[in-house]
């Protein structure tokens, strides 16, 4: 199991006339407001791994008490952040399940006092978690780039001396993610490494039929309800080449690596799917990687890689 790893991070520059404080997220003071009327917003960029629960039906999908600490920085000013119960922008893969905002431990239904900055010297956490409830059974799946907007949590803010602000914290995630309503898994929810080896260029073909360069592996499916016996969709996500046709990017010019479903012999372009059966809440797909060119173009020597997400949905 992990946890998100915020990595471009939070807020503040507050200003002293309504409120006066500084935040921090793993340590690293951050800036980035901005007004819009009375909105002021900050862009928290991170790595979006997930924390599950054993069975995978609770994910803590942003968990600020681990990572962010404010501190009040002005003498006389006591400064209350509150969390509204609504949130903003979430993936329809999402929307079908019970995503909710908790505070100390508990789901918030209304506004939501989080923490109280005293002019102390003390760095309180920011005790927030935004939760999935997921389904058991094969759901959608939703699909985030690198760079693309997550969701956005509504945060309010008053002080002592009656002044109050708004807030739009927008979560981006740092690199490319796919979203499911539903706690079924592809590979244990495990990462892969394909090792193509060492690929002689002049190997390398312009189809995944004529490559000399493939290699075969096999994910195995679960869905926590065992009476799931029905025909699932496997999608492939990931950055599309800009050369090679229904390829994923490998960063070497010319080069991508195509994904073939390898008993239907059915290439799965990036967004794409094949189908397969699970039965009793199991299955696996044969999947094939193969390094392909650009035909006519002259690969270069250097290493290479792809990344792609495969994800189980209901077809």
């Amino acid at each position: 199991m992990s946890r998100i790893l915020f990595l471009v991070v939070l807020l503040n520059v507050f200003l002293p006339s309504a409120f006066g404080f500084t935040c921090t997220m793993q340590g690293v003071t951050v800036g980035g407001l901005y007004p819009s009327g009375t909105t002021f917003y900050a862009d928290i960029t991170f790595n979006p791994d997930v924390y599950k629960s054993p069975d995978g039906t609770e994910q803590i999908l942003i968990d600020l008490g681990k990572d962010m600490k404010c501190h009040n920085d002005l003498k006389g000013y006591v400064d209350y952040v509150w969390m509204e119960p609504t949130l903003e922008g979430v993936p329809p893969a999402l929307q079908q399940s019970d995503t909710s905002i908790w505070v100390n431990g508990s789901k918030i239904t209304s506004r939501t006092l989080a923490a109280t900055l005293n002019f102390d010297g003390s760095w309180p956490p920011i005790p927030v978690q935004i939760k999935a409830t997921l389904s058991k059974k094969p759901g959608s799946s939703s699909f985030i780039p690198a760079g693309g907007e997550l969701m956005t949590l509504n945060v309010y803010q008053n002080n002592n001396l009656g002044n109050y602000d708004r807030f739009k914290w927008r979560f981006f995630t740092s690199k490319d993610i796919g979203v499911t309503s539903s706690a079924c898994t592809v590979n244990n929810d495990s990462a892969m490494t394909i090792d193509m080896g060492a690929v002689p260029p002049s190997l390398v073909g312009s189809t995944y039929h004529t490559t000399g360069t493939r290699r075969e592996f096999t994910l195995p499916l679960s869905c926590p309800d065992t009476t799931v016996s029905e025909r699932v969709r496997i999608i492939v996500y990931g950055s599309t080449s800009t050369d090679v046709s229904d390829a994923l990017q490998t960063g070497v010019p010319g080069l991508g690596i195509q994904i073939v479903d390898t008993e239907k012999n059915k290439l799965i372009p990036p967004g794409g799917y094949t189908t397969v059966d699970m039965v009793n809440g199991k299955g696996y797909i044969r999947l094939l990687a193969a390094a392909v060119k650009k035909s006519g173009s002259v690969i270069k020597a250097g290493d290479f890689s792809a990344n792609m997400i495969v994800a189980l949905t209901q077809d």
